[in-house]
């Protein structure tokens, strides 16, 4: 584990090595949660009070036999051609997926910043984008979106009438 970790910051969409520790068996059947050594992508970093930072686990999209593994509507497909090669600003992104990849989206995490291993690039805003649509999906959000929405339309509409009073006292 990295304990240099505690002192550091991590930013939403790098992509780090997380040693993920293993769930206890809770019976006979096998946890399909994400264990051991895998690349994740960061979503958020809270360094004080809990030193910890919110993940989301990154497989191959490929098993050992070279089968394409099951997915669900909520995973984001990364492609590794669209990761390599990169130059100039885009070259943050070279080899941050170096195979066909998938975030787990419903497979959140919230882990120490010790099991945080090497830093491995950035992922694509396309791909962010992607995720945070279906971390919308994933945790029933839209409705709370909806009335954010609403509720800015509503502010930014009350705005523009008052300007217009004020516009028209002057004439």
């Amino acid at each position: 584990m990295a304990k240099f970790n505690q002192n550091r910051s991590f930013f939403r969409g790098e992509v780090y090595f997380v040693n993920f520790p293993r769930e206890p068996k809770l019976g006979k059947e096998s946890s399909r949660i994400m264990e051991g050594p895998h690349r994740a992508v960061v979503l958020f970093d809270s360094t004080f009070p809990r030193k910890t930072v919110v993940v989301l686990p990154i497989t191959s999209l490929y098993s050992d036999k070279n089968t394409t593994k099951d997915t669900i509507s909520s995973d984001v497909i990364l492609k590794r051609l669209e990761y390599t090669n990169l130059n100039g600003n885009d070259a943050i992104y070279n080899n941050t997926i170096t195979r066909d990849s998938f975030i787990k989206v419903d497979q959140i995490r919230s882990v120490s910043r010790n099991y945080l291993e090497r830093h491995v690039g950035k992922i694509l805003e396309k791909d962010m984008v992607k995720v945070d649509l279906q971390l919308i999906n994933v945790l029933s959000l839209q409705e709370t979106i909806e009335e954010i929405i609403e509720q800015r339309v509503e502010e930014r509409l009350l705005e523009i009438v008052e300007q217009q009073e004020i516009e028209n006292n002057q004439d």
